[in-house]
């Protein structure tokens, strides 16, 4: 403990991993319900996890966003408290969200 509080510290440094920024997209039809979102959203998912899985890597956030022909624009960003390794450990997370949020839900 001396040696700590006067600045001598022998345990090794390990860098910062870096952060990994792994973008999809996809063009849905004018009239889209929610279960189209949510179909589109488990499909890029499960892209960004085939290049995740590859480097063996987990997914921390996702950040969602719509823009329609109008120009409405819709956007939620979800931050995991653990990694998600895989599509349907993301999904279970992310569905209750959406469900409060989404943008083709009707209003009341």
């Amino acid at each position: 403990m001396w040696e700590l509080s006067n600045g001598h510290d022998e345990t090794p440094l390990y860098p910062c991993l870096t952060e990994e920024v792994i973008e999809e997209s996809m063009t849905l039809s004018t009239t889209t319900a929610t279960l189209d979102v949510l179909m589109a959203i488990e499909a890029m998912l499960s892209r960004s996890f085939t290049k995740l899985e590859q480097k063996e890597m987990g997914m921390r956030r996702i950040n969602l966003w719509t823009c329609t022909r109008m120009g409405e624009h819709w956007e939620r960003n979800i931050n995991f408290k653990e990694p998600a390794m895989n599509n349907k450990t993301a999904i279970s997370r992310i569905k209750p969200e959406e469900d409060a949020s989404c943008p083709t839900r009707p209003r009341q």
